[in-house]
């Protein structure tokens, strides 16, 4: 599969993937978050579905699931060091093909460091080229490059609908100055003209990018001195960031004012990823990887209070890179998965009924 170039298309599936911002989670005004869950945390060992090796030189970074047009799930995994993308099963982890090439084209990637996926749309976060690429699913078809003005060493990239149209965008950024490393876009999708059924012509209107700011809390807990994940909530209207500096997950709205620090989860080692499992009831939980010494730490907070719920201990999984969460049924997973990257070019999947029955979590969303 190769990547294609066209001008800018949309359809009725646009209107599938616009919902209204949800409402207002706890913890405004800096307030902390509690740090004990409603029933005792508990902490469980469990064995990875699988682990799988793109070769021992490969530095895999972002990864992201993608739903085909088939029903099947592919999970597309970013390498900033062979500047390539990799298309895996996600059932099985059969690695299936490479994605783009070196360069700074539209399909061309010199460090893809982190992926989101909001259906039908894919966002790259290019670190090398200071951008962020945004593709429609599933043929990766090119609609969109913006950010090279505002970013200077981007880490992470989420993305979601924030009304009618628009998608706001999200980017933290190392090497800007401490109050300025939250970048937010905001970006216009003009709709196809009524009638029109072609929507691959060239005269389309393309997708607009605009830079809303960059923010950020200069000092206090609410400063980001070295952030290198985010995820985020569109139902609870939030975001959550891991900072390396100081090994914590820093908490935000979506306007960039600083919330809570996640707290209540025994953290030993240093805290390299978050993902977000989610539930339009908001029912959904936080995952937080930690790496320790002897394995990861997969640690669990609800999505909308933040409450502790509980860890799970890997097996053979060494050194998490990234994380993300899939709430769908897919393949050998009915419950859905949590799946990174490792170290030493390794991808890993971890069913979410062994996590969820091991701390007495809930299996589903329902």
């Amino acid at each position: 599969m190769k990547f294609r170039s066209i001008a800018f298309a949309l359809s009725s599936v646009w209107l599938a993937a616009c919902a209204a911002t949800g409402p207002s989670a706890p913890g405004a005004g800096g307030a902390s978050a509690p740090s004990a869950s409603a029933t005792p945390a508990v902490t469980a060992n469990i064995a990875e579905s699988y682990i799988v090796r793109r070769g021992d030189d490969n530095q895999l970074d972002g990864v992201g699931v993608i739903q085909l047009e088939t029903g099947a799930f592919e999970l597309l995994v970013g390498s900033a060091k062979s500047k390539l993308l990799y298309r895996f099963d996600a059932s099985s982890g059969r690695f299936l093909s490479e994605l783009g090439q070196p360069g700074s084209g539209e399909t061309e990637f010199d460090q893809p460091r982190a992926l989101h996926v909001s259906n039908p749309f894919l966002y790259a976060l290019d670190a090398g080229n200071r951008r962020i690429k945004m593709y429609w699913l599933p043929k990766y078809d090119h609609l969109l490059t913006f950010g090279s003005e505002q970013l200077e060493s981007p880490q992470g990239v989420f993305a979601g609908s924030s009304a009618k149209h628009l998608m706001r965008v999200w980017a933290i950024d190392q090497s800007a100055s401490v109050g300025a490393r939250l970048k937010i876009y905001d970006l216009d999708l003009p709709m196809p003209n009524a009638g029109d059924p072609d929507l691959t012509k060239a005269r389309r209107p393309a997708p607009v990018a605009n830079f809303v700011g960059a923010f950020g809390d200069s000092d206090g807990p609410g400063a980001l001195n070295r952030p290198v994940s985010i995820a985020g909530d569109m139902i609870t209207s939030q975001l959550a960031v891991v900072d390396a500096a100081d090994s914590k997950v820093k908490v935000y709205d979506l306007d960039g004012n600083h919330r809570t620090v996640l707290s209540g989860a025994p953290v030993e080692g240093t805290v390299a990823a978050v993902a977000l499992r989610p539930c339009d009831s908001g029912r959904g939980f936080w995952i937080v990887a930690e790496n320790r010494d002897d394995g990861v730490a997969l640690h669990l907070y609800n999505q909308r209070d933040l409450l502790y719920r509980g860890t799970v201990i890997t097996e053979k999984a060494r050194g998490v890179r990234s994380l993300t969460a899939q709430t769908m049924p897919l393949g050998l997973f009915p419950a859905g998965a949590i799946f990174a990257t490792l170290e030493q070019g390794r991808v890993a999947a971890f069913d979410w009924d062994r996590i969820a029955k091991s701390t007495g979590v809930t299996r589903y969303c329902f």
